[in-house]
């Protein structure tokens, strides 16, 4: 049952096991290499100093892959029976896929696209997670016909691995998200792919509240790449304060108060966890020396070490992170929260990303349309897709939108709006 796929595309001769085959699958469709030119916290334009969406992804392949095995290693195996079982191909696949709905320039696009596409009477929106479930469903390309079968074709367990929420959006009698729910605010598939999140669904575990257990481990080393890793891009980059927070005390205390604040922690754990961390973190700027590179390795292999470790599942076979594991977590994602994330000149381009995705929804909203500005349609890489004109023109104008770069996006927000008319030899994707 975990290895079975709906469209049962393997080829027979083929030696890999599933899992394996899935993993691979995903790490060579187009949509995952996009990850390249995509933001994962600063623009993919800033340099090779930053985390991109792409190498955020594989890291957190990586991290999910071995957590995978160290809970081979480290638990009974009843206990992992009991959640489903365990494949660490299949995290490792989950783990690449994760982000590869992502749209371009980071959430701020999630949250624009979400109220553009139930503006035009979509109901369900526009999520990355959703998305991502979508691509791998039904966008991706593993055919010279691109529609037998749609999607990847991936097995009922890496499927299940990928639905991070797993449900879909709460709606309520209107048709409007609730206010009150979260789950209108994080949900992992569309109505659209309701058949495949069903096929992934009839999987262990039976309550439809309970991720898969390579779902937890996705999720765990979604946590453990963005808190170690952005901290370093940042510290990198002399942008988040390590020495000062260190050194001096009343800054170390005032950050504390306000991340046990913002983040809703046990002060005293917060407390242990920031004096642990301490002890961790370069107590001087960095200028690139050997030494400091070295300080920066010793830091990144220790956090993620730590992290890992505090994984674990409990006398009940269920599986949570320790609260020591989940507070330092918290602590390391505000760090880069504070310092970078909520700072003025991100704010600054997330309004002109807000600007670049607005218009380039207007502008393929009405792709197919009869009328209009856009009568003689402005064509996608999934314009000639059997299932493309039967969804809602929002949802293929989100689809078309997410399948973009970066650059792509603010190129082609150029050359509609006419600020740079580029050239005709220049796709458009």
């Amino acid at each position: 049952m975990r290895e079975h796929r709906r469209h049962d595309s393997a080829s027979p001769d083929d030696p890999r096991p599933n899992g394996a085959r899935d993993r691979d699958r995903v790490l060579y469709c187009d949509p995952f290499r996009r990850l390249l030119g995509v933001t994962q916290v600063v623009g993919a334009h800033e340099g090779l100093t930053f985390h991109n969406r792409l190498t955020h992804s594989m890291k957190v392949g990586q991290i999910a892959r071995r957590l995978a095995e160290d809970t081979h290693r480290n638990f009974q195996p009843q206990q992992i029976d009991d959640l489903g079982g365990l494949d660490p191909e299949v995290a490792e696949a989950a783990a690449l896929a994760h982000d590869i709905g992502h749209p371009p320039f980071g959430h701020a696009t999630e949250r624009t696209l979400d109220e553009l596409v139930r503006n035009e009477g979509c109901h369900d929106g526009f999520e990355g997670n959703a998305q991502s479930f979508r691509v791998i469903t039904k966008l991706a390309f593993t055919k010279a016909d691109p529609d037998t079968p749609p999607g990847l074709d991936l097995t009922r367990a890496t499927l299940r691995a990928v639905l991070k929420y797993p449900w879909l959006r709460d709606l309520d009698s209107n048709n409007h998200p609730r206010i009150d729910s979260d789950r209108s605010k994080k949900w992992s598939a569309y109505e659209t792919e309701l058949e495949d999140f069903k096929f992934a669904m009839e999987l262990q575990p039976a309550d439809e509240n309970q991720r898969s257990l390579e779902a937890e481990i996705m999720d765990w080393a979604d946590d453990v790449t963005y808190a170690v890793h952005d901290l370093e891009d940042f510290y990198r980059a002399n942008l988040i304060p390590l020495p000062t927070l260190i050194m001096d005390e009343d800054t170390g205390s005032e950050f504390l108060t306000e991340v046990c604040r913002e983040r809703n922690l046990d002060s005293e754990l917060a407390q242990q966890a920031f004096q642990n961390l301490k002890v961790l973190l370069p107590d001087t700027p960095f200028i690139g020396t050997a030494a400091s590179i070295g300080r920066l390795s010793v830091m990144r292999s220790s956090l993620i070490t730590t992290l890992l470790q505090a994984f674990e599942i409990d006398e009940n076979g269920k599986v949570m992170v320790q609260p020591e594991g989940r507070t330092l977590a918290e602590i390391l994602k505000y760090l880069t929260r504070k310092f970078v994330i909520d700072a003025p000149s991100l704010n600054a381009q997330r309004y002109g990303h807000r600007r670049i995705i607005t218009e380039l929804f207007d502008a393929y909203c009405d792709i197919g349309s009869k009328s209009g500005p856009n009568s003689t349609p402005l064509s996608t890489p999934f314009f000639d897709r059997k299932f493309y004109l039967e969804c809602h023109s929002a949802r293929r104008a989100a689809d078309f939108i997410a399948s973009l770069t970066d650059d792509q996006a603010i190129r082609l927000y150029r050359r509609i709006t006419g600020q740079s008319l580029d050239s005709i030899h220049l796709p458009i994707a």
